[in-house]
C-alpha cells in the first residue's frame, strides 16, 4: 500500500512499531528482505515466555490483549480457541502450539543473516511483556542494535511520542530510523549500545530526560560481578560459614511454611513495609545494611527448594530495596509454577526480571515469596501448605548482579 499509494521508496523501508505493532515488525523484518531496519517498543520476543513465564498464566495478559483484540479487530479463530481452552479447561497446548511462529525469538537466525539494525525499547514494570525475554533476544542479535530500558507500564514511556510531544525513546528511535532507512550521518552508530534509567525511579508517563540515563556498550557490560548472598530461617542473609549466635547458618538448613493462595501485601507493586508481612503468607528475607551506595545491574537468580502438600503450586518472588525508614521499593519480580507428587521437595534456580538500580548506603535487599500474585494464576489451592526450605546439601541463596 505505501509503496502503491504513497509512491515509497523500496529501498528505504523501515518499521516501527507499539506492542503489537513492535511484534509484528520484528516478525516482519524477519521475513521480508525489503525492510532495512526496525525500531520496537513495548514489544515481545517469546510469546510463550511472555503469557506463561515459568508455567504461570499470567492472567492480565491474556485477558487485557485479548480484550482489545475483540474490541479493536477480529481475531483469528486460532487465538480464540486456544484462549477458550484455557478459559474452559485450563488447557494450554493450543496455546503453546500457537506461540512459536509468532514469536520473533524464532526467526532470529534470518534477521541475524542479513544483519537487520534493531532497536528495541521497553518498560521495566510491564504487565504483559516483561523485560527478560527482550533483553535475551537483544543479546542474540548480530547486527547493529541498541537496548533502552526505563521504569514504567507498558508503553508508557512511548505515549507522549504517539501524539507527537517530545519524548527521548521516540527521538532516538527517529534518529536510528533516519541513519539506517534514510542514510543520515547523525552519529548515532558510535554511541553506547545499551541505555537503562534506574528501575525505581518514580516516572508515569513518558521517557525519561537524557540526563537519567546511563549508557553501556552492552548487556553483558551491565554486570560486573555477581554477589551470592545464602538466606537463613532468621530473615538475614549471611555469607556461607558465618554464624551468628543461634542463627542457622546454610549448613544447619531451615524452613518456611505458608498458606497457599492466601494474599499478602507483597503483591503490591508502588511499595510495601516488608516488616508487616506476615510470615504465615509469605517468606521474608533481608540482606545486611549495605555500608555504601551499591550498583545492581543485570540478571539476580534464586535458588530455593519448595514442597506442597498439593500436586502444583505457585510461587512469587519479589525483590525489595529497603531503606532506614519508608517502605521497600520493588526492583524485580519473578512467577514460577511447579508440578510435583504432594510433599516431595522441588530445587528451584530461577532468573529473576533483569534490574538497574542502586543500593542506598544503609537500605537492605529484602526477599519476598509468596503464593499469590493479582495479575497471574495461581496453581496453590486455599488450605494447601507450601514449604520453602534451604536443605543442608542444597542451601538457598541469591545471587545479586553488581553493576
Amino acid at each position: 500500500w505505501a509503496l502503491t499509494d504513497l509512491h515509497g521508496d523500496p529501498n528505504r523501508i523501515g518499521m516501527f512499531g507499539i506492542s503489537y505493532g513492535a511484534g509484528l515488525s520484528l516478525l516482519t523484518a524477519s521475513a521480508d528482505p525489503r525492510v532495512k531496519a526496525v525500531a520496537a517498543m513495548s514489544g515481545w520476543a517469546d510469546l510463550e515466555r511472555a503469557i506463561i513465564p515459568n508455567d504461570t498464566v499470567n492472567v492480565a495478559a491474556i485477558t487485557v490483549l485479548t480484550g482489545a483484540g475483540l474490541v479493536t479487530s477480529r481475531l483469528g479463530s486460532e487465538l480464540l480457541t486456544a484462549v477458550s481452552q484455557w478459559l474452559t479447561h485450563r488447557d494450554l497446548t493450543a496455546f503453546r502450539a500457537m506461540a512459536p511462529v509468532r514469536s520473533p525469538i524464532t526467526t532470529i537466525d534470518q534477521l541475524n543473516a542479513r544483519r537487520v539494525p534493531v532497536m528495541i525499547a521497553n518498560n521495566w514494570q510491564d504487565t504483559f511483556f516483561a523485560p527478560g525475554g527482550v533483553v535475551d533476544y537483544y543479546d542474540r542479535l548480530t547486527g547493529p542494535k541498541r537496548l533502552h530500558l526505563v521504569p514504567g507500564e507498558h508503553a508508557t514511556a512511548e505515549l507522549p511520542g504517539a501524539v507527537a510531544i517530545p519524548d527521548t525513546t521516540w527521538t532516538a528511535a527517529t534518529r536510528w530510523l533516519d541513519h539506517h532507512v534514510r542514510g543520515v550521518a547523525n552519529g548515532i552508530d558510535p554511541e553506547p549500545a545499551v541505555h537503562l534509567v534506574d528501575v525505581s525511579r518514580p516516572w508515569l508517563v513518558g521517557s525519561p530526560p537524557e540526563s537519567a540515563y546511563r549508557a553501556f556498550d552492552s548487556w553483558a557490560a551491565v554486570t560486573t560481578a555477581t554477589e551470592r548472598r545464602y538466606l537463613t530461617a532468621t530473615g538475614s542473609w549471611t555469607p556461607p560459614g558465618r554464624t551468628a549466635g543461634l542463627e542457622p547458618t546454610p549448613s544447619t538448613g531451615w524452613s518456611w511454611t505458608v498458606d497457599g493462595a492466601v494474599p499478602s501485601i507483597a503483591d503490591a507493586r508502588i511499595g510495601a513495609d516488608v516488616n508487616l508481612i506476615l510470615r504465615s503468607t509469605g517468606l521474608v528475607a533481608q540482606t545486611d545494611r549495605f555500608p555504601t551506595a551499591t550498583r545492581l545491574g543485570g540478571t539476580p537468580r534464586l535458588h530455593l527448594t519448595v514442597a506442597s502438600t498439593g500436586p502444583a503450586t505457585s510461587a512469587f518472588a519479589t525483590l525489595y530495596e529497603v531503606p532506614r525508614i519508608g517502605l521497600g521499593k520493588p526492583i524485580s519480580y519473578q512467577a514460577i509454577t511447579l508440578s510435583a507428587p504432594a510433599g516431595t521437595p522441588t530445587t528451584v534456580d530461577v532468573d529473576l526480571e533483569p534490574l538497574h538500580t542502586t543500593i542506598a548506603a544503609g537500605s537492605r535487599v529484602a526477599l519476598v515469596v509468596d503464593t499469590y500474585d493479582a495479575k497471574y494464576f495461581s496453581s496453590a489451592k486455599l488450605g494447601e501448605k507450601v514449604t520453602f526450605s534451604s536443605p543442608a546439601g542444597s542451601p538457598a541463596y541469591l545471587d545479586l548482579p553488581i553493576g
